[in-house]
């Protein structure tokens, strides 16, 4: 009788081990899975940084220090920065308006066209522009600085002093949007955790 009991017991704990095992894989899919989509979605991204100096027209005098800082890559649906930052020189008239223009093919900016900022006692001029990807694929666009007259007529004295061509890389993760990947990331780690911690307990 005894040895029967054992050879159940045995038998109840064997067949039981395949469903325990299959739990364990079950609950560290979860894991890891909210592991990866959370990595995909919020894995930070790469700044390109450029700065040079130059010497516009011969009209105004002095340098100026141009830093420029941009995404190099994007995740579509997720908007990333570009910014411009124009140190004068001391010696630069006040008058003096800095124009700045970002274009791309196949990226959305904000705010679009022309932006335009006087020297006047500014030891800095920011340029900020928002990039939101609309189509997968690698998209190359220039960055334009000009300098103008504070006049009504300024856009026929504007001149040119850069032209930078620049380049954006979009990741595309699929059709669900960044945002929503980043919280099934977060749901399926708790799920996770709460299944490991229910399991720990019994």
């Amino acid at each position: 009788m005894e040895r029967t009991h054992f050879v159940c017991a045995l038998f109840l704990y064997n067949t039981s081990m395949p469903s325990r095992q299959w739990r364990k894989l079950i609950k560290a899919g979860i894991l890891l899975a909210g592991l990866a989509l959370l990595a995909i979605s919020t894995w930070p991204l790469p700044v390109e940084r450029m700065e040079w100096t130059a010497n516009p027209t011969a009209s105004l005098q002095g340098e100026f220090n141009f830093a420029l800082a941009w995404p190099i890559s994007i995740r579509a649906s997720e908007p990333r920065t570009a910014r411009l930052t124009v140190k004068p020189s001391p010696g630069q008239l006040a008058d003096t308006r800095i124009e700045a223009r970002l274009e791309f093919a196949g990226l959305v900016i904000a705010p679009e066209g022309i932006m335009a900022q006087s020297i006047g006692a500014a030891e800095n001029l920011d340029f900020r522009w928002e990039l939101e990807p609309v189509e997968a694929g690698v998209h190359s666009g220039t960055l334009w600085i000009y300098t103008s007259p504070q006049t009504s007529d300024r856009s026929e004295q504007r001149v040119a002093i850069a032209a930078r061509p620049l380049q954006v890389r979009t990741l595309f993760l699929g059709p669900v949007p960044v945002v929503w990947l980043r919280w099934v990331g977060i749901i399926l780690i708790a799920l996770a955790a709460v299944l490991f911690i229910r399991r720990t307990r019994r």
